[in-house]
Order: C-alpha cells, then structure tokens, then sequence
C-alpha cells in the first residue's frame, strides 16, 4: 500500500499596525519527501497459514555459473551397406579388411570415406598416421594388451564443399585362431577452422576375432 504525506501550509494572516511597517513573511515549511514505495512482490506476499510449510524463497542465479557443456551432435544409421556416421554437416563411412600380416596372422585395414553434406570446407587434424585416433585392445592367451595411440605432427586434411576425401591406416593385429582385436577409432580434429577443430574419442567400433578362417571385422557405433 502506498502512503503518502501531504505538506500542507496554512495560510497566515497578515496583520497590519498602524504607522507600521508590515510584519515579515512567515517562511514557509520544507516539503516532507514521501516515503519508498514497498516492493508489491513483499507487500502482497500473504501469510502462511497455520500447519503451512511458508515457500521457500527463489535463489538468484549465481554469477559464476556456467552454461552446460553440450558435446558434437553424432547420428548413427545402419544401412544395407553398412554404418553411415554424421557430424556436423559431415558423414563417415568406415569400412575395414582383414590383411595377412608379414609376421603372420592378420592386421585390420582401415578405410573411412568422408563427404561434406552441409556446404561447408572442414578441416580435419591430420598428424603422422593420419587423422584417425585408433585405441586397440588385443586379447591372446587370456591377456589383454592395450595400445593407446600416440600423436606426432599437426598436419591438415581439407573437405570441400560436396567433396569427398578417403581417410586410410592399418591396424597391427598378428590375430590367429582363439585371439581378438577390438578398436575404438576416434577424430584427432574436426572443425570449421582450426579455432572451432576439436577431438572425437569415439566415432566409431570395431572387434574382429581369429580364426583358422579369414576372419570378418565387425563395425559398431559407441556403446
């Protein structure tokens, strides 16, 4: 409720003496400010009732806080042919052969076709073996063996616009009968330019297992 306070000045009567001269002017009273206003949300807040838990008061967002990180807008589809991958404006198809290995057994090949869908040129973070990130696990003998991969120069590889490029590395493997590989093949950069390039861990999985047989690597998206 707003209140106010009215400065009122009562007229003074003048009073005139014979001969005289007149009497001085009453000064008049300085205006009294009128009080704030209350703020209507806390003037208008009703009481709790009894038994009634009050509402608890809303917190300010705090200055500090951050906006949520998001992470790179992946989609999957399986087609006929296989998995198809698309990132931001660019879609991946990763395929893969088994090759004989000098030292016997079987490497993985890897091949993955790149193609810019969305108009745009991107960049790809290409150091010694290539764009590819490739984490592999051999297991032989019921051991594991990791092998994290390692990254030497920043070269590029450039995607126009509707163009296509084919991005290729072979996998040390050595797999027999009763031995497996699994991959975790990932981008060391994707981007607009080299401000907006950034890691992709996982892009896509591949396991293949030994046998006395050719064997077959099998693609997978990210679990």
């Amino acid at each position: 409720m707003k209140t106010l306070v009215l400065a009122l000045t009562l007229p003074i009567a003048s009073v005139c003496a014979c001969g005289g001269a007149p009497p001085p002017e009453t000064p008049k009273p300085a205006p009294v400010a009128a009080p704030e206003p209350a703020d209507a949300e806390e003037t208008q807040k009703p009481e709790p009732k009894a038994g009634e838990t009050p509402a608890p008061a809303e917190s300010e967002p705090s200055a500090e806080a951050k906006p949520e990180l998001k992470g790179r807008n992946i989609t999957y589809r399986m087609t006929p042919s296989g998995l198809v991958i698309e990132v931001e404006g660019v879609e991946f198809v990763p395929k893969a052969e088994p090759v004989k290995s000098p030292a016997g057994g079987y490497d993985v090949a890897l091949s993955v076709k790149a193609t810019s869908r969305d108009g745009s040129m991107h960049r790809l973070l290409s150091p010694e073996n290539g764009p590819l990130m490739v984490f592999s696990r051999i297991e032989r003998g019921g051991k594991a063996t990791d092998n994290p991969d390692e990254r030497k120069g920043d070269g590029e590889e450039f995607i126009s616009p509707g163009d296509s490029i084919t991005i290729e590395r072979k996998i040390p493997a050595k797999l027999t009968a009763g031995s497996t590989i699994t991959l975790q093949v990932g981008l060391w950069g994707l981007g607009l330019d080299a401000a907006d390039r950034k890691p992709i861990k996982k892009l896509f999985w591949l396991k293949m297992a030994g046998s006395n047989k050719k064997p077959t690597p099998v693609i997978t998206a990210p679990e």
